[in-house]
C-alpha cells in the first residue's frame, strides 16, 4: 500500500507539540533540536497518513520529501498509532462502524487542527523559521490536506493521494458499494443512507468545511495543487474529485494560474500508492515549495 525506501543518512527527531508526540525528518544527520546548523527559514511538509493506519507508514515518503532539503512532520492521527484509543472507530460499516462517516470526518477535521496548532508552535520548539508550508496526505490525510487547503490560509503548496474533496459523494459512492455487497453476498440491507449520514451533519458540518462547498477558500492566493487519484479505485473512486476539479479549474485558469493546479488520473491504480505516484507528489513539492516564501505565515 505504501512506498517503503530507507534513509539511514538523515536526522529524525520525537517532539512533543501541545500534547501532540510528531517525528521531524531532515537531510542533514548532524541536525539537532536547538542547534544552529539550520540557519535560514526553510519549508516545513506535514505527511498524513491513511485510516487505520500510523505515522510509520508515511515516514518513507517523509523521508524522501526531507531529502527535498524541507524539515517533513509526521505524527499519527487522532485514535491511531499510539494515539489509539478505540480502534473500532478506525472501521468502516462493512467492519460493523455504523458511525463510520462522522467518525472519519471528525478526525479529519482533529488532524487538520493539530496541523494549524504545528505551524503556530513547532517553529518555535525546535528553533528553526518556516519559510513556507506544504501538506502531503494519503487516503483519509488526503482528504485532511484538501481540506486543510480550504480551512488553513498558511498552508502554500498541497498534495492530495487518493482523496476525496467531496465527502458527500465518497459516503454516497461507499454506501452503494455497501448495499451491492449486501446483495452479492445474501446479508441483510443495510440501515438506510440517512441514518448512517445525518443529514444535520452534512448540512451543520461538512458544508462548513468540505472542499466541493469552499471552492472560493480553497482557490485563495490560487496556490499549487496537485491532486492524484487511482482511475480503479472502488473505496474512494475519481469521481469524488472530478466534480470538484470542474468547480475549481475555471477559477485557476482565470486567474492566469493554471499551472498550479493539476489533477492526475493513474490507469490501473487501486486505492494505493506507487512510486509513479509518490514521484509525482515530490517533483511537485520541489517544484513549488523550493524556493517559495510564504504569504500567509
Amino acid at each position: 500500500f505504501f512506498l517503503r525506501i530507507e534513509y539511514t543518512n538523515m536526522s529524525s527527531h520525537t517532539v512533543l507539540v501541545g500534547g501532540v508526540s510528531c517525528t521531524l525528518f531532515h537531510k542533514n544527520p548532524n541536525w539537532k533540536i536547538g542547534d544552529t546548523t539550520i540557519k535560514e527559514a526553510i519549508p516545513f511538509v506535514y505527511c498524513l497518513h491513511g485510516r487505520l493506519g500510523k505515522q510509520e507508514d508515511i515516514a518513507s515518503i517523509a523521508k524522501e520529501t526531507a531529502n527535498l532539503g524541507f524539515i517533513a512532520v509526521t505524527f499519527d492521527n487522532p485514535n491511531h498509532g499510539l494515539r489509539k484509543i478505540d480502534g473500532a472507530q478506525n472501521n468502516s460499516w462493512v467492519k460493523g462502524n455504523q458511525t463510520h462517516s462522522v467518525d472519519m470526518y471528525a478526525q479529519i477535521l482533529q488532524t487538520i487542527s493539530e496541523v494549524s496548532l504545528m505551524i503556530d508552535f513547532l517553529p518555535h520548539k525546535i528553533g528553526v523559521m518556516c519559510s513556507s508550508v506544504g501538506v502531503l496526505g494519503i487516503s483519509q490525510g488526503g482528504h485532511a490536506t484538501l481540506i486543510a487547503l480550504a480551512n488553513e490560509p498558511r498552508i502554500d503548496v498541497c498534495v492530495s493521494f487518493i482523496s476525496s474533496g467531496d465527502y458527500k459523494l465518497n459516503m454516497e459512492v461507499r454506501y452503494e458499494n455497501l448495499v451491492e455487497r449486501a446483495k452479492r453476498k445474501g446479508l441483510p440491507l443495510p440501515d438506510p443512507f440517512e441514518s448512517l449520514v445525518p443529514k444535520q451533519f452534512l448540512e451543520k458540518t461538512v458544508r462548513r468545511y468540505d472542499p466541493i462547498h469552499n471552492t472560493k477558500s480553497l482557490c485563495k492566493g490560487f496556490r499549487p495543487l496537485l491532486i492524484v487519484n487511482g482511475g480503479e479505485d472502488k473505496l474512494v473512486p475519481i469521481e469524488c474529485n472530478i466534480k470538484l476539479m470542474k468547480e475549481i479549474e475555471p477559477l485557476y485558469e482565470s486567474a492566469g494560474a493554471i499551472m498550479n493546479l493539476k489533477h492526475v488520473i493513474l490507469e490501473g491504480v487501486k486505492h494505493e500508492t506507487p512510486k509513479q505516484m509518490v514521484d509525482l507528489g515530490l517533483q511537485w513539492l520541489k517544484e513549488h515549495l523550493g524556493n517559495k516564501r510564504s504569504s500567509g505565515l
